[in-house]
């Protein structure tokens, strides 16, 4: 910490955008934003980030010799889709718990899914997945939708089992008009849309800064 803040870092991608909404994102703790153009040399960023305390990135290389440089460094958040850019079992040595599918389920009030779509990730969230989730719970699915199993899902659903559900991307695309999903009132349904409207871009760089400052 240097004056008492937090200094978070933003290193931009290959276009400069404007960060205040970051910024303003940041008001309400005692933290201050430096925005860094683009660098994808590890020594430049580790000189340019020396007091960092957490680094927002897009696509600048986050290894394990820079976050072991950045003594003061407790997150990184990149602001896209995918960590290609992060040394992620570097980082995750940050103390965070590893738990099963089955222990997730069961313990979070919210599940958001990220993952890529192969054949083990197939339905992954499925019946099982539900037996095992708090009937308060929510499910957020923004990243494949084969990903879930709907009709699992609309069971779960319709026997209050779950408490509801916001989907943007479907099994079948574009999803059925009979399916069931779609007409239940406590389902948020979008057309694999999320990110085609421009507000979403500074709620993400906003949403990357309130990360790295509840770290």
């Amino acid at each position: 910490m240097v004056d008492g803040s937090y200094h978070v870092y933003v290193i931009q991608g290959q276009t400069e955008r404007d960060w205040s909404d970051c910024q303003a994102a940041l008001a309400h703790v005692p933290a201050r934003l430096t925005a860094l153009p683009f660098s994808g040399d590890p020594d430049a960023l580790i000189a340019r980030t020396r007091d960092a305390d957490a680094l927002v990135v897009a696509f600048s290389p986050i290894t394990r010799g820079v976050m072991s440089a950045l003594e003061g460094l407790k997150t990184v958040v990149r602001t896209g889709v995918g960590y290609d850019v992060i040394d992620v079992p570097a980082a995750s040595e940050l103390g965070v718990e590893r738990v099963s599918l089955e222990a997730l389920a069961e313990r979070s009030d919210y599940v958001s899914v990220h993952t890529l779509l192969n054949a083990e990730t197939r339905h992954m969230i499925g019946e099982k997945f539900f037996a095992r989730m708090k009937p308060t719970a929510l499910l957020i699915n923004t990243s494949r939708g084969p990903v879930v199993d709907e009709q699992a899902l609309a069971r779960a659903l319709r026997d209050k089992r779950l408490a509801g559900a916001a989907l943007d991307v479907w099994e079948t695309e574009p999803a059925a008009a009979d399916n069931p999903l779609l007409h239940m009132d406590n389902v948020i349904a979008t057309p694999h849309a999320a990110y085609s409207r421009q507000p979403p871009s500074p709620r993400c760089r906003a949403a990357a800064a309130r990360r790295s400052r509840a770290c």
